[in-house]
């Protein structure tokens, strides 16, 4: 889901986030389109050429990086529907 204009303004940087969750999905697309035994499991009759084992690897790594994008952001999100309860006051 899109970030908000109100989200945006409290945590500038899930708009990068945002676009960089984009690229990582094209660029796997591009991978599969280049690789397209990349869309099945590997053989081991028939072993994945150098190319298409970086290409998984880095489809991987993707997987990852878009993991721990999803959980940041549910954690900036949470912290700023989170009402403060520290008012600073000193009792």
């Amino acid at each position: 889901m899109p970030s908000t204009a109100n989200e945006l303004l409290a945590a500038p940087e899930l708009a990068i986030l945002g676009a960089l969750d984009q690229l990582l999905e094209l660029v796997n697309f591009a991978l599969v389109a280049l690789h397209p035994e990349l869309a099945s499991e590997p053989s081991l009759l028939h072993p994945r050429d150098p190319q298409a084992a970086l290409a998984e690897a880095i489809a991987e790594h993707s997987a990852r990086l878009a993991s721990a994008m999803t959980r940041y952001r549910a954690a900036v999100l949470a912290a700023l529907h989170c009402p403060d309860t520290d008012d600073d006051l000193p009792f």
